[in-house]
């Protein structure tokens, strides 16, 4: 019964590092389109300017880059960047939780108790990421996933089972 809560409080943690690793690279993508738009931009300007051929092919080409700089607030990678902020505050404040409470479940035998804590978590974890995005906000990326686990393996080793 206490692997179950164990398991728990590991996919809380794991869950609050894959939020937070997922909000950081929406929010360097989200850059990333800002500054290769801007230099685009930029550089559409003065060829329009200094060119003779084309310019309105630059001009098009200015406004196509301005108008994705425009759009980008309401792009999914602003949409995941916000979201991830506040799943990652709950999550961070319920493994504390989980943590205070691990200590309880480690010296009870009450399998009744141990399982109304796993069930809580459980539903509270719920709780937080359905409050704050959908499923389709934060497909699956393995190569944050990966990364989620092995910073959840490296915050768990200072415990003992």
């Amino acid at each position: 019964m206490r692997r179950k809560y164990w398991m728990a409080f590991y996919d809380v943690k794991k869950a609050a590092f894959y939020y937070q690793l997922y909000g950081v690279s929406s929010s360097r993508w989200g850059k990333a389109v800002s500054v290769i738009c801007t230099v685009l931009s930029a550089g559409f300007v003065a060829s329009c300017y200094f060119s003779e051929t084309f310019p309105t092919l630059w001009a098009w080409l200015t406004v196509a880059c301005q108008l994705v700089l425009a759009y980008q607030p309401f792009s999914s990678f602003s949409e995941r960047k916000t979201a991830a902020e506040y799943i990652v505050q709950d999550m961070n404040k319920l493994a504390l939780e989980a943590e205070n409470t691990w200590e309880l479940v480690r010296k009870t035998d009450d399998r009744e108790t141990i399982t109304r804590c796993t069930d809580d978590l459980r539903a509270r974890q719920d709780a937080i990421e359905e409050r704050f995005a959908t499923v389709a906000t934060f497909p699956m990326n393995d190569i944050i996933h990966r990364r989620a686990v092995k910073k959840t393996n490296n915050y768990f080793r200072r415990f003992e089972l």
